[in-house]
């Protein structure tokens, strides 16, 4: 996990990442976009991030590194800290239940599956 990381700054988004991870508080609003500085890295995978002298623990896919990584997309990336090397076959993962951020997610990644949105939008879901 690098030294900096970049909070997303949508807040539906972290909101919808933070239930098992910290959990969402309103005032976490104030991290949102901002750069904070990773002081732990938990064995769940959730990092102690601490942002204008506040800690904060926070589920990894919301975080971007601020440092090179050799993972070549940010969704890669978020996988690779999230996981210790990328999410793998029977892994829960939650699907975003906003449906137009999620195409734009997977764009360059495969695409949008129609044929998802019904089923698994904003669920946790086992990878197959």
């Amino acid at each position: 996990m690098p030294a900096a990381v970049r909070v997303d700054s949508d807040l539906e988004t972290v909101r919808a990442m933070q239930p098992n991870h910290g959990e969402w508080m309103d005032k976490m609003r104030y991290v949102l976009g901002r750069i904070g500085k990773v002081v732990r890295q938990f064995d769940t995978g959730d990092v102690k991030v601490l942002v204008d002298g506040e800690e904060w623990t926070l589920n990894p896919v919301v975080l971007d590194s601020m440092m090179p990584t050799t993972t070549t997309s940010r969704q890669g990336a978020r996988a690779e800290a999230s996981s210790g090397g990328g999410i793998k076959s029977g892994d829960s993962v939650r699907v975003i239940g906003d449906v137009s951020k999620l195409k734009e997610l997977q764009k360059g990644h495969g695409g949008f599956n129609d044929s998802v949105s019904g089923r698994e939008v904003g669920c946790t879901v086992v990878c197959r």
